[in-house]
C-alpha cells in the first residue's frame, strides 16, 4: 500500500494501473463529514491482480475536482518531476483521462460556439448605429390623446 502525498503522483500512478489492466482495477472514493476536523475525501486505486494499491486523502475541494477531472475523458495537466523537467524542459504534461482509456475512442476537444450576428434586413450605410442602422424612437411622455 502506498499513500501518496502528492496529488499528481496519485493521478499518474492510477492512470498507469488502469492503462495496464483496466478490467481488474477498482477506483473508489469515500467522503466523511466530521464536525471536529472538517470533511475529508479518500481516493483508492486498487488492482489485486497486479498487487498495487494507491491512496490519496484530502480536505481540499480543488484536489477533489482535479481527481474527478482525471477520471473524466479529457484528463488533466500534471507537473513533471525534477528529473523529467531537466530531461524534457517541460514544467507540466497533459495526461489523458481514465474514461478515455476505457472507451477506446478519441475525445474531441471542446470548442465553444461563437454567437451568430444577425443582419437586420437592409444594408447599413455606416452612418447609423451598429445595431442595424436605425435610430430608436423615443417615448412620448404626457397626456394620451
Amino acid at each position: 500500500m502506498s499513500g501518496s502525498k502528492s496529488l499528481d503522483l496519485y493521478i499518474g500512478n492510477s492512470l498507469e494501473v488502469v492503462s495496464a489492466n483496466p478490467s481488474q482495477t477498482v477506483i473508489s472514493f469515500t467522503y466523511r463529514n466530521s464536525s471536529d476536523n472538517g470533511s475529508q475525501v479518500k481516493f483508492k486505486t486498487r488492482n489485486n491482480h497486479l498487487g498495487l494499491n494507491y491512496k490519496f486523502k484530502t480536505k481540499k475541494s480543488k484536489d477533489v475536482s482535479r481527481v474527478f477531472s482525471a477520471l473524466g475523458p479529457r484528463g488533466v495537466s500534471v507537473e513533471t518531476g525534477k528529473v523529467e523537467k531537466k530531461k524534457t524542459g517541460l514544467k507540466s504534461k497533459d495526461m489523458a483521462g481514465i474514461a478515455s482509456l476505457m472507451v477506446n475512442t478519441e475525445v474531441k476537444e471542446y470548442v465553444p460556439e461563437q454567437p451568430k450576428v444577425e443582419n437586420s434586413g437592409g444594408t447599413s450605410s455606416g452612418a447609423g448605429s451598429a445595431a442595424g442602422g436605425r435610430k430608436k424612437k423615443g417615448k412620448k411622455k404626457g397626456k394620451k390623446r
